[in-house]
């Protein structure tokens, strides 16, 4: 006979992953995270949760000194698009708008 997993409950779920119970369930309810749905019972398997996990690692950013930094394509694209949504060529306007010092 196989053995079954133990697992855990959203809430058990929700407390060791930092997040509010409802967040697991948004989770669940649009597909987004691997669980077992048993007549309306929603548990999870920690296994599948920890691989879940894994696939959603972001990688580290450069770092440069003691600073991390972005990409430097990155910082380029938010100053020209702001660069371009600005008619005053991404000056600051003194109304608060975007702009490439208010993006960063």
């Amino acid at each position: 006979m196989t053995e079954l997993k133990k697992l855990i409950r959203p809430d058990e779920l929700a407390k060791t992953l930092g997040v509010a119970q409802v967040t697991v369930y948004s989770w669940v309810r649009r597909g987004v995270i691997p669980c077992y749905k048993l007549e309306g019972v929603v548990r999870f398997d920690t296994d599948e949760i920890s691989e879940w996990l894994k696939e959603r690692r972001v990688p580290a950013r450069k770092i440069h000194g003691d600073l991390i930094t972005a990409p430097r394509k990155e910082v380029t694209s938010k100053i020209v698009t702001a660069q371009k949504s600005n008619p005053d060529g991404g000056r600051p306007s003194g109304k608060g708008g975007k702009n490439a010092s208010n993006i960063l």
